[in-house]
């Protein structure tokens, strides 16, 4: 979980300020750069609202939007049970607005309109990179989630988001070294390896929440398929998460190395229990706990 200095109540909405932030317009207002700080934050609300206003089209419920140094983070339960039309949607949000908003302010004269359009081209094309906890990301994601599992596309597009920022390290100390400094290039890259590694962290640990807090509301909705799998026993529950489906009850049939014998069975409590306190641990090491 990212550290946080300050969370906003509005009414019974969350909105967490990361303290990076804050350090941005300090920065700003100590180099004189308020114009340039005010077109920036224009192109970044104005993208967040796209997003906001999606969710609001596709009925989705938003539990809070943390504010981070280059954006922002929409917290949604919604997402991990969700179709994926509608996740698919939601993350493309936010890109069509920025867009929009460069064809409005290409067609107004100012300095503050040529850094709106600036900052807003650059907040476009910086998102749509397919790399988490970007937009591309997201959106690529959720169109890959059905064949390929939440958990474990998330962990490539992360590793993908990190790969990338590290290169881009690179090209900063190579700038650094050979040509003039630039501070935005490692900023940005600095900020794409943090997002990037707690993405992975939280949403996986989000993911988990999500089944939990969907069977615990089983008792009062509709009957749910039923989704019964076979592992060995010396599998991580980490690698049984990724073929989790949050829409379904699971049962997991335990088999033994040689995988002729059943030598027990997890089911969903049991299994999401373990799961949100040790994804690390075998299957095996699970059924030794409850037995014990």
């Amino acid at each position: 979980m990212a550290k946080r200095l300050f969370t906003l109540h509005v009414f019974s909405f969350r909105i967490p300020v990361h303290p990076a932030f804050l350090a941005l317009i300090g920065l700003s207002l100590l180099t004189g750069a308020r114009l340039q700080m005010r077109a920036l934050l224009s192109a970044l609300f104005l993208h967040e609202l796209g997003h906001i206003f999606a969710a609001l089209v596709m009925k989705m419920k938003l539990d809070a939007v943390e504010i981070l140094p280059f954006g922002a983070r929409l917290e949604t339960r919604a997402v991990y049970s969700c179709a994926a039309y509608k996740g698919f949607v939601l993350s493309l949000g936010g890109p069509f607005v920025s867009l929009a908003v460069c064809l409005f302010a290409k067609e107004l004269s100012g300095v503050y309109f040529s850094a709106l359009l600036s900052y807003s081209w650059l907040v476009f094309v910086f998102n749509m990179l397919p790399l988490l906890p970007l937009d591309g990301g997201n959106a690529l994601r959720y169109a890959l989630r059905d064949k390929v599992g939440y958990v474990r596309v998330t962990r490539i597009l992360c590793r993908l988001a990190q790969l990338a920022a590290l290169l881009g390290l690179v090209y900063s100390a190579c700038l650094l070294v050979f040509f003039r400094p630039q501070f935005f290039p490692a900023a940005m890259s600095l900020y794409l390896m943090y997002a990037a590694s707690s993405e992975m962290r939280a949403d996986v640990l989000a993911y988990v929440d999500s089944l939990i807090a969907r069977r615990q509301r089983l008792s009062s909705t509709a009957p749910i398929p039923v989704q019964e799998l076979a592992a060995d026993e010396s599998m991580e529950l980490v690698g049984i998460l990724r073929h989790l489906k949050p829409e379904c009850y699971h049962r997991v049939l335990v088999v033994d190395g040689g995988g002729m014998k059943i030598i027990g069975i997890l089911e969903d409590a049991a299994l999401l229990g373990a799961l949100a306190s040790a994804p690390t641990q075998s299957l095996s090491a699970v059924l030794a706990e409850r037995t014990a």
